[in-house]
């Protein structure tokens, strides 16, 4: 497999996924995601959207898929907590694009890729939020 052992054994780092405006899974994957393939799946599915809306004719929308973890499914909601100490819950975030990413501060390919992230975030800021979870998790359940 890919990438970096995550704490806990929870998984491997980088761990992105990126999900479209309904939040449909477009991409699902570990290790260290290249900008040039992050960029062309955010602007495929903004030239598509682009694309429904400049028709004239009403189209009847398909429904949503079942959630689910691999591409094309439906992500679950979640409620995630800042450092600031803000609740953001991804259904709120319906609409614009998500960039979900796990990493870990001791992963040398995480820390590579954050730079295109927040090139991501600036460069998109009107339809795409980019989420970074360090994998250091204390996870409850």
């Amino acid at each position: 497999s890919k990438g970096y052992q995550a704490a806990g054994g929870i998984g491997y780092v980088p761990q992105t996924a990126i999900f479209d405006q309904d939040g449909i899974i477009l991409y699902s994957d570990s290790g260290m995601l290249e900008y040039d393939t992050l960029v062309d799946i955010i602007n495929a599915k903004l030239d598509k959207n682009s694309e429904a809306e400049s028709t004239t004719d009403p189209v009847d929308p398909d429904p949503l898929p079942e959630v689910g973890t691999s591409v094309g499914d439906r992500f679950a909601d979640l409620t995630l907590t800042t450092l600031s100490g803000e609740e953001i819950n991804t259904a709120d975030l319906r609409g614009k694009i998500i960039v979900f990413n796990v990493w870990a501060t001791w992963c040398p390919p995480c820390v590579a890729e954050l730079p295109y992230f927040n090139q991501i975030a600036e460069n998109y800021a009107d339809s795409v939020t980019v989420i970074a979870v360090h994998s250091n998790l204390h996870l409850y359940g």
